[in-house]
């Protein structure tokens, strides 16, 4: 496994994925009146300055060129009826991404402004946001849940495509509070369904260093709803002298790390974070996963009927058969039915036992053959 301490990350080839998770550093926890955890004395002001931070972040965030880029501390902008993305990411789109964000009723998103303001001083909203690469992957489902936000996604023409939760979260900043801490990650683990057969990615900010024998990484190593392993990315945060490991990637057990993205080098840990080149008081954190290869017997097949594979087929042909006309260019309802359309025929895939679920993929593996 390799350590990459530059941009970009390796580009992920067939049968792999890269994943980026990076704490954004939102202007209103920047120097707040009361706070002095917050107070950055160690930062120039031109460091802390918010427009030039957004530039800087989506630069680099382009540059790493990850499949899967994770955001917290995303200020989200209000609009008339709801709240979105901010302008600045709009380079991320040109780039090929595709945004995801928390989807909130508007009367949680205005309290949470209006907290803000009453303690920051400043009606901003904060949360989650996942960009993906549209050209290589379709949103299946999306589920926004207390500190965390999940897609499921699948790959498109890919020779052996793979389905993937990719999960973030902000978990409780108090690390005194650290059953908070654990039962937020336990709500992000359960929304994993039981029937999911896909690869599952949690990261994010922890707020927790995760150190072993710890009350947190006791919960990730237990908890029984999806077992996850942990990449040895590196320190995350820093203060002049001093660095923790705040911000985590966990990948389940058929995904292999082959390279690790860990800028802390000892410049960052002279000056601290924020700084001249690096615009939040987090680093990055990513990771390129392989899939390791499952041996498969040769005879899986073997005893399914003709009939089985008969119905296989047609209940497979009914579902191409069913799925929304393409249009360009797609209205967010076209786009919801499609997701809809895929959820249910991949919760039905997932369902199904092992053999006739093999069968279904060499259908179509088949068919995308055919068609290239």
């Amino acid at each position: 496994m390799s350590r990459v301490r530059e941009p970009p990350l390796p580009t992920a080839a067939g049968g792999q994925i890269s994943v980026l998770s990076y704490n954004l550093l939102a202007p209103c926890y920047v120097r707040v009146h009361g706070q002095p955890w917050n107070a950055y004395a160690h930062c120039q002001d031109q460091w802390l300055e918010w427009k030039g931070r957004q530039d800087k972040l989506a630069s680099e965030i382009i540059a790493l060129n990850a499949d899967v880029v994770c955001l917290q501390e995303v200020v989200y902008e209000e609009r008339a009826v709801d709240w979105r993305l901010p302008k600045w990411m709009e380079p991320l789109y040109a780039a090929g991404y595709v945004g995801v964000t928390q989807k909130s009723a508007l009367k949680d998103w205005d309290r949470q402004a209006e907290r803000n303001k009453r303690v920051l001083g400043k009606r901003l909203a904060t949360g989650l946001a996942i960009l993906y690469r549209e050209q290589r992957f379709q949103l299946d489902d999306e589920i926004t849940g207390n500190r965390s936000l999940s897609i499921f996604l699948s790959e498109t023409n890919a020779e052996d495509p793979q389905t993937y939760a990719v999960m973030t979260c902000h978990l409780e900043g108090n690390q005194e509070y650290t059953e908070k801490q654990r039962m937020q990650f336990l709500s992000l683990v359960k929304k994993v369904p039981p029937s999911f057969r896909g690869h599952v990615i949690v990261c994010g900010d922890f707020n927790n260093e995760c150190l072993p024998g710890s009350s947190l990484m006791e919960c990730i190593e237990t908890q029984k709803f999806v077992k996850l392993q942990e990449v040895p990315t590196g320190p995350s945060w820093a203060e002049p002298g001093s660095a923790l490991r705040l911000d985590h990637v966990l990948h389940s057990d058929r995904l292999e790390p082959c390279a690790v993205y860990d800028k802390m080098h000892d410049e960052v840990l002279q000056t601290g974070l924020p700084n001249a080149t690096c615009p939040s008081d987090h680093l990055p954190v990513g990771a390129v996963f392989s899939i390791k290869k499952r041996a498969r017997s040769p005879d899986l097949l073997a005893d399914l009927s003709d009939e089985v594979k008969a119905s296989l087929t047609q209940k497979l042909e009914d579902f191409t058969a069913q799925a929304p006309a393409p249009k360009k260019p797609l209205t967010a309802e076209d786009k919801l039915e499609l997701q809809a359309h895929s959820a249910r025929k991949r919760q039905w895939v997932e369902g199904l036992p092992p053999a006739h679920r093999a069968f279904v993929k060499s259908i179509e593996k088949g068919n995308r053959k055919g068609t290239k």
